[in-house]
């Protein structure tokens, strides 16, 4: 009978491996079949951990140690066993002792609360644990400043980063470092787009920089403006080396707020007869709000600019006989007869000009009767050049020389002469001013003539209301048209003697040219619109006296004329401008200008009490315009200031009332 041979239980158990129980170390335990059995046979679940040959070694030849407690201050000990000695070894911190406490440190700790501590990072609403065992370990009753967990985590993720310096100019690099881009990202902000810092030199520089206040760039300014350190710093960093720099430019904090709310303006020409535009940029607006001057100046178009730099001063003969000088006929000059279609201004030369100003008339005796007459500057001139012979007799015996001399002998017969002859003077005290050097527009020879052989004639005296040219509705042609239906017994002939720019005061410098050299029956004269726009240039207070004075002066001069004429004063019709000069919608008034509206006003009332008292009667075309309402008076308007057909019908009618009414011709 054959035997059979049984192994052990054992053998149902196989050998099996686990990791050594010493935490940190890599090491395997090697466990039989039969340690196996006899785990499961002592009712343990898993074999028990067991440690390595090499830690069990290791193990045997280490000794507990008492280590110093960790809380600061403590002279207590703490056991350090071999277990713990061991572990540390497997780390990698063989006889490094951790940190540890005393029992007496340790029975405090757990009476200790763990609070929650904000983030460190600026802009960060999380907080950290505050742990008893930092509690203990800290040196103080305060929590350090430490970073939250998902800082933490966030700041192991970010590099130190190099950066242009802010400084232009500078080409050295600033160093953004982790935390700075942590706490830029916790304020909300994209790394994109980092912050714009300063390298160490330039930061030292700028340290020892100071504002300065410097002066305002614009002219007629007396504010100023900071020089900052850090513009100083920019304008160091661009100046070669040796030079000296240059500082900054710019406006104080006044004349750049009006630089900024102020608008570019588009201002129609300042050329009669150019229907162009310039822009008033907010640069010239600001320097001439600084001079006090915040209307807008006189400006040519950049069409009449251009025009103008295609023209040359030119020089014409003077336009006294005899003379060889010339004068120049400048481009302003000739842009401006050019738009108005005016041929070229007879004028003086220089040298006569002179002559006239510095001569003065010189009293002769008669070498006939003794008589002490006037040898005129005028007729000084003429003797001078030649023209004229210096006079040897005085009036009375020049027209006894005259009577007594036979007349010549004739084939031809004689033409009759007109009943009145126009002598125009061709130089005065209207040379004095550009505005009244020129003559009349409508002075022409054709009216001249005209003149000469009219049964009534009347000079209507005035600015740009009364001037008017060929394309506008124009009063004083009007005027004579309802004259001569109310005077059927002679021709009635009127001179448009009206001067844009011209004022009372300058009136009176043309009255022997435009005026006595006509001897007219009746002056009609109205100023009182470029009297209110000199009042808005000036001081109105002290303007407003001045121009009764010369209202008064006006008057005196025409009636010591050596043929009195007849006057009438027209205040003429009212005005409508706009606050900024753009007068495309004066009907609709959405920014009257009130200051020249009240000036107008003051002028009109002054006006019309000087007449009063100098006793000369007025037609007062703004009340009559008014009369029957703001909106009827507008419907005579064809402009912001000047009438239209019907307007000008009107004014005529009233006028021509008023000198019936008057017996101012007869």
């Amino acid at each position: 009978m054959n035997s059979v041979v049984f192994g052990s239980l054992g053998d149902f158990f196989p050998d099996t491996e686990q990791p050594c129980r010493i935490r940190g170390c890599k090491n395997k335990v090697h466990i039989s079949g039969e340690r196996s059995m006899y785990s499961k046979t002592d009712g343990r679940e898993r074999s028990d951990r067991l440690m390595c040959d090499e830690c069990f070694a290791l193990f045997q030849t280490l000794q507990d140690q008492e280590v110093a407690c960790s809380t600061p201050g403590c002279d207590g000990k703490w056991t350090w066993n071999r277990f713990q000695q061991l572990e540390a070894h497997a780390r990698g911190k063989d006889g490094e002792p951790p940190h540890g406490f005393c029992e007496k440190c340790r029975e405090a700790m757990k009476q200790k609360e763990e609070p929650q501590v904000p983030c460190r990072v600026k802009g960060c609403k999380n907080t950290w644990t505050w742990t008893r065992r930092m509690q203990q370990e800290s040196k103080s009753d305060k929590p350090p400043h430490r970073l939250c967990d998902e800082c933490f985590h966030t700041l192991q993720t970010l590099t130190d980063r190099e950066m242009p310096c802010r400084i232009k100019g500078c080409g050295a690099k600033v160093v953004w470092t982790k935390m700075q881009q942590l706490e830029w990202l916790k304020s909300g902000k994209s790394l994109d787009k980092p912050p714009a810092r300063m390298c160490p030199e330039c930061l030292k520089q700028y340290a020892g920089l100071k504002p300065v206040e410097q002066p305002c760039r614009m002219k007629g300014c007396k504010n100023t403006w900071t020089y900052t350190p850090y513009d100083q710093l920019e304008v160091l960093k661009h100046t070669p080396e040796g030079q000296e720099p240059v500082p900054l430019q710019r406006m104080c904090r006044s004349c750049l707020d009006f630089f900024n709310h102020a608008k570019d303006r588009e201002l129609p020409c300042s050329n009669r007869g150019c229907d162009g535009k310039w822009v008033w940029t907010r640069a010239m607006q600001l320097g001439g709000h600084l001079h006090g001057h915040d209307d807008p100046p006189y400006h040519l178009c950049p069409a009449c600019q251009e025009k103008l730099k295609t023209l040359q001063p030119k020089q014409m003969p003077c336009c006294e006989p005899g003379c060889q000088g010339t004068w120049t006929y400048e481009p302003a000059e000739q842009l401006k007869d050019e738009l108005q279609k005016r041929k070229p201004p007879r004028r003086h030369c220089p040298e006569c000009m002179e002559f006239l100003k510095s001569q003065a008339p010189e009293a002769l005796h008669c070498e006939k009767c003794g008589a002490e007459f006037t040898w005129s500057v005028q007729e000084q001139l003429m003797t001078k050049l030649g023209t004229f012979q210096k006079p040897r007799f005085c009036a009375n015996c020049n027209a006894e020389e005259l009577a007594a001399m036979p007349p010549p002998p004739s084939v031809i017969t004689p033409v009759a002469k007109p009943p009145f002859e126009v002598k125009v003077p061709t130089g005065g005290p209207w040379n004095e001013s550009p505005v009244t050097r020129d003559w009349p527009d409508g002075l022409t020879q054709e009216l001249i003539s005209r003149m000469e052989h009219a049964a009534r004639r009347v000079v209507c005296l005035g600015d740009c209301l009364t001037a008017a040219s060929a394309e506008e509705p124009s009063w004083v042609a009007e005027l004579e048209n309802q004259l001569n239906e109310k005077f059927t017994d002679g021709r009635a002939v009127v001179l448009n003697a009206g001067m844009p720019g011209c004022t009372t005061e300058l009136a009176i410098l043309r009255l022997m040219r435009d005026v006595e050299a006509f001897a007219p029956h009746l002056v009609v004269f109205s100023f009182a619109f470029e009297d209110a726009m000199k009042a808005r240039n000036a001081n109105a207070n002290e303007e407003l006296p001045k121009l009764a004075g010369d209202f008064h002066a006006l008057v005196r001069a025409l009636r010591a004329v050596p043929e009195p004429p007849q006057l009438l004063c027209l205040l003429p019709n009212p005005i409508y401008p706009q606050r900024d000069g753009a007068n495309d919608d004066w009907r609709a008034n959405a920014r009257p200008d009130e200051e020249l509206l009240g000036l107008y006003d003051a002028v009109l009332r002054t006006q019309r009490a000087c007449a009063k008292e100098d006793e000369v009667p007025i037609v007062d075309g703004k009340a009559l315009f008014e009369l029957v309402g703001a909106r009827t008076a507008m419907a005579g308007m064809g402009a912001w200031n000047r009438p239209n057909v019907a307007g000008c019908e009107n004014l005529a009618r009233w006028l021509t009332d008023a000198i019936a009414t008057n017996a101012l011709l007869k």
